[in-house]
């Protein structure tokens, strides 16, 4: 496994605003290759749409948008499901990243394989 997919679930509900920025340092992130699953919980507000100007220009983004609210557990699970990642993470729409963490994380995780 030396340089495997890692699948970033990130999970949002009518948090556009938070999610805009958010995906601004998730898009930062030095570590290839990676997807972005973007599992959307029914959101009512901007959120389809900035997603999908964002996937136009990010070939590393994929968007899932849920028509009805299937609540949290079941956003995580959809995003459990639809990663095509060895190694899956989920990433908060409200919070800002390092752009280092995702290739920290795996080469954590390289040398810890126990873990």
């Amino acid at each position: 496994m030396s340089h495997p997919l890692v699948s970033l679930c990130v999970l949002t509900s009518n948090r556009a605003p938070l999610l805009r920025e958010s995906l601004e340092t998730i898009c930062r992130q030095t570590y290839e290759p990676l997807e972005i699953l973007i599992c959307d919980n029914a959101s009512t507000d901007e959120t389809e749409t900035l997603c999908r100007q964002l996937m136009a220009r990010d070939s590393r983004i994929r968007y899932l948008r849920h028509a009805t609210n299937i609540g949290l557990y079941a956003n995580h699970n959809s995003g459990i499901e639809h990663s095509r990642g060895e190694l899956l993470c989920f990433f908060h729409d409200d919070d800002l990243y390092q752009p280092t963490i995702v290739a920290e994380y795996v080469d954590f995780l390289q040398r810890h394989p126990e873990a």
